[in-house]
């Protein structure tokens, strides 16, 4: 995916690399409409869910841990 200027401004408002950070967030079991909530809060950009699952249309269910996992831990 090529960047686009509004993922570029919410990385750099973000402060860090906004993959690494949108990741992190998936992994621990967060919805799409949370990650955006998240970056709406830290950035004051508002950005859609929708527009953050196109961003990282990549990030597949198996990657969240499962409830298996869940249970687990």
């Amino acid at each position: 995916m090529s960047k686009t200027a509004t993922y570029r401004l919410v990385e750099d408002r973000l402060g860090k690399d906004l993959r690494r950070h949108v990741v992190a967030l998936w992994k621990r079991g967060e919805s799409w409409n949370a990650i955006a909530r998240d970056l709406h809060g830290r950035t004051d950009i508002a950005v859609t869910s929708e527009t953050i699952r196109v961003w990282f249309s990549d990030l597949k269910p198996p990657l969240r841990p499962s409830a298996q996992d869940k249970a687990a831990s």
